[in-house]
């Protein structure tokens, strides 16, 4: 009998064993995730001329956006409101995703 119960035992633990390689091998990729993921972001430290404020320019590669954050010496952080660059370099306007009613480009 307990060699019986030993031989149920060790196929249940190989069944889950083989589960759990089936799930990591034939599950989801999870690059799928990174479909909508945001772009790189680039930061870098500047002082503005004329002003004893720092500034740190934030540059979001994705989507073109460039905002920033100025320290005003009070420990205290500021945000500025983001710019596309793809309107200021002359690109036009962000491309529109296709949906219902509007055609393909």
């Amino acid at each position: 009998m307990k060699r019986s119960r030993t031989l149920w035992m060790m196929v249940v633990l190989n069944a889950a064993l083989a589960v759990g390689v089936g799930w990591k091998f034939w599950g989801n990729n999870p690059a799928h995730a990174q479909v909508a993921a945001r772009g790189d972001i680039a930061m870098a430290p500047a002082r503005l001329t004329g002003s004893s404020n720092g500034v740190v320019w934030v540059l979001e590669t994705r989507r073109g956006l460039l905002g920033g954050f100025v320290f005003d010496g009070r420990r205290d952080l500021q945000p500025l409101p983001p710019l596309d660059l793809r309107l200021v370099f002359g690109g036009g306007p962000p491309p529109v995703p296709p949906g219902p009613g509007i055609p393909p480009r």
